[in-house]
């Protein structure tokens, strides 16, 4: 998942003038006198309170009309936290990203670490410029090494994801540390990520745990989401289903796709609160339209199973495939396990189920009970029963969750008696209890 959202921290910058902040000069007559003066700061901060209304009416136009004076007289505040942002989202003119690129390269080659790293994301992501990982990857670098807390969170995802440089774990590692210790909230929270999965440094949940809590205290959703995680799996800390349904409302009421999913499943599942499938139906249905893989898939499977809503396979089918269109293999065995039972004879397939449930088991990490379960129906369907029987071993042989195996062995003696599976009640081949990929 591509977390770039704003920042919450800055740090002090070596090169380009002041340090960066969101704190706004009250509006006053020394202060309109000074910008009508030339002083190109104070016309920076005559944009902020016309922009903010501070100490007067809220105008944008007039707010983009003093950063634009700040920045011509090349203010690297005005050029790049203003001027730059007022053309990147359209405030007080019309949205120009090419605009927006050449105000955050002035900034930036004038040694503004906010600019810089907000230019290495423009060459990251091609906004306003022919995309370019190595030159997003010089930028970020320019803004880390002069102490910027977001730079140095960007310049740590380059090296985790391998963007525009080789991966390093232990390099990310030491960029989201030193993120992460300045207060930046992604930077904890992928210094979290690296303590909780092992990456660049001894697996440690307890300091995972620590540094969630950080992120989350600063009002991060994603932080909030994590750490709602911690307290439902017990990882780092005791087991808390309530202070975990808490968190979960938090991320999910900020309006981010992960907490609105786990938030559904807490509701599906009673966790921290009364079970509620129409409340968990909307939560996953806010995630889906989002674009969320997980929360399309969930919302697929709600539709399948009657979850909230009345059972709709049509429906089901088609939010399975927006999930697996964008790669998750749970999509893919969604949809292979309608192709392989459903009741209506016109929409089997069981050669393509077969194809589709073989793609998903290559995609996950391990071998995994749901997936094959799902291949062993669609061995069946085809009427190949034998690979179905033997499918079907495995996939229980791997089955973790033993209030499942129950369902499992049911599929399997309908196979030794070469019979496909039809009972739609028991769809537990494409989806595991725990229905959410580990957030």
């Amino acid at each position: 998942m591509k977390r770039l959202i704003g920042c919450l921290v800055f740090a002090i910058m070596t090169m380009g003038g002041w340090a960066e902040d969101n704190k706004t000069e009250p509006y006053s007559a020394e202060l309109v006198k000074k910008a009508e003066e030339g002083d190109a700061y104070a016309q920076y901060r005559l944009g902020q309170c016309y922009q903010m209304g501070n100490g007067v009416a809220k105008d944008e136009k007039k707010a983009f009309e003093w950063y634009t004076k700040s920045a011509e007289q090349g203010n690297a505040h005005g050029q790049y936290n203003k001027l730059g942002r007022c053309y990147r989202i359209g405030i007080g003119v019309a949205e120009n990203e090419k605009k927006a690129f050449e105000w955050y390269t002035k900034s930036a080659e004038q040694g503004n670490a906010h600019g810089q790293y907000r230019l290495g994301n423009f060459y990251r992501e091609g906004v306003g410029v022919a995309k370019d990982e190595k030159k997003a990857f010089e930028w970020f670098t320019k803004s880390a090494e002069q102490g910027d807390a977001r730079g140095q969170c960007y310049l740590g995802w380059c090296y985790r994801d391998g963007i525009g440089i080789a991966k390093d774990e232990k390099k990310a590692f030491e960029w989201f540390s030193k993120s992460a210790e300045q207060g930046d909230a992604d930077g904890q929270i992928n210094l979290g990520e690296c303590y909780d999965g092992a990456k660049g440094v001894s697996r440690d949940e307890k300091k995972a745990f620590e540094w969630y809590t950080k992120s989350a205290e600063q009002g991060n959703a994603f932080g909030q989401q994590k750490l709602g995680y911690a307290f439902e799996s017990g990882k780092g800390v005791s087991r808390d289903e309530k202070r975990a349904f808490e968190w979960y409302t938090k991320s999910a009421e900020q309006g981010n796709a992960y907490g609105q999913n786990r938030l559904g499943w807490a509701y599906e599942s009673g966790i921290g609160v009364s079970k509620d499938e129409k409340k968990a139906f909307e939560w996953y249905k806010k995630s889906a339209e989002q674009g969320n893989v997980t929360g399309q898939y969930v919302f697929g499977r709600c539709h399948l199973k009657g979850i909230g809503v009345a059972k709709d396979e049509r429906k089901a089918f088609e939010w399975f495939t927006k999930s697996a269109e964008q790669g998750n293999p749970n999509g893919l065995i969604g949809i292979a396990w309608i192709l392989a039972t459903s009741d209506d004879p016109k929409k089997r397939n069981g050669k393509e189920a077969v194809k589709l449930a073989q793609k998903a088991i290559e995609k996950f990490n391990k071998p995994d009970p749901y997936a094959n379960s799902v291949l062993a129906a669609a061995y069946a369907e085809q009427g190949n029963f034998e690979m179905a029987v033997t499918t079907q071993e495995k996939a229980i042989s791997v089955l973790t969750d033993k209030s499942r195996e129950k369902d499992f062995q049911a599929e399997l003696k309908a196979y030794r008696e070469n019979k496909p599976w039809r009972n739609e009640e028991s769809i537990n081949s494409q989806s595991s209890a725990n229905p959410q990929q580990n957030p």
